[in-house]
Order: C-alpha cells, then sequence, then structure tokens
C-alpha cells in the first residue's frame, strides 16, 4: 500500500491469518486515503493491477473474472485465483469504504465453497468501516 500510494495515506495497515486449512492464509493490506476521490482512484489502480494477472502464459497463476460485492459497509470487487495447472488455489479482493481501500488476499483455498472469498470480503469491508 505505501508504495501504491508513495507514502501519501493517512494510515496503513497489515494483517495475516491462518486458517486450520493446512497452506492457506489470508493477508489484508489496508490504507485511509485522503478522500473518498482519493481512494476511489487507488482503488481502481488495484482492480487494474489484478486484471493485468488475468491473461498469463499457460503453466502460470492467473486470476479469473471478476465479481462486484457490495455491503452495507461498503463495495469491491473479488477474482478468483488459479494455479499454473487451473485449479482453484485461492483469491483476491479489493475494496473500498469511503476514504478507506484495500486489498484481501487468500492463498491456499479455506473452503470447498467457490464463494467462500465473497465472505472473505465482506467481513473484510466490515472492519474497514469499523
Amino acid at each position: 500500500m505505501r508504495a501504491l500510494t508513495n507514502g501519501k495515506a493517512a494510515a496503513y495497515a497489515d494483517v495475516t491469518w491462518s486458517f486450520d486449512t493446512d497452506r492457506t492464509l489470508l493477508t489484508e493490506s489496508v490504507a485511509d486515503g485522503a478522500t473518498d476521490t482519493s481512494a476511489a482512484s487507488y482503488e481502481n489502480r488495484l482492480n487494474r493491477a489484478v486484471r493485468d494477472c488475468q491473461d498469463e502464459p499457460r503453466g502460470h497463476w492467473y486470476y479469473g473474472k471478476g465479481h462486484a460485492i457490495t455491503v452495507k459497509a461498503g463495495h469491491g470487487n473479488w477474482y478468483p485465483a488459479f494455479d499454473g495447472s487451473g485449479q482453484v488455489a485461492g483469491g483476491v479482493a479489493v475494496i473500498r469504504s469511503g476514504q478507506r481501500f484495500g486489498i484481501v488476499e487468500v492463498s491456499g483455498q479455506p473452503s470447498d465453497d467457490p464463494g467462500y472469498i465473497t465472505g472473505i470480503a465482506a467481513g473484510a469491508l466490515n472492519r474497514l468501516a469499523g
């Protein structure tokens, strides 16, 4: 986040959690922009960075199609992640609530439900707004 904002955000937070599922981690990196407009600009830059990883050479990991999420606390887009063999291997969500924005990444697969990243993104949005 500091590199994305060139150190100009009002505040930053980074945290990583582990799951009971072997080799699965959740990382949240968030920042507080100076205005809603600046936060929206950073959100757009994060989404572009994720979409730049959707078309990768065969055998390389990549992100799938984006899906919108909106909850009372804010909104975002989540993208499934696939390993080099095309198997689901986590996902990433770009989120924003007012002036606060961030990225949430799951490496591994904590559930067989393909929509698990939606719940993770919603929880992160609620924390972001709080």
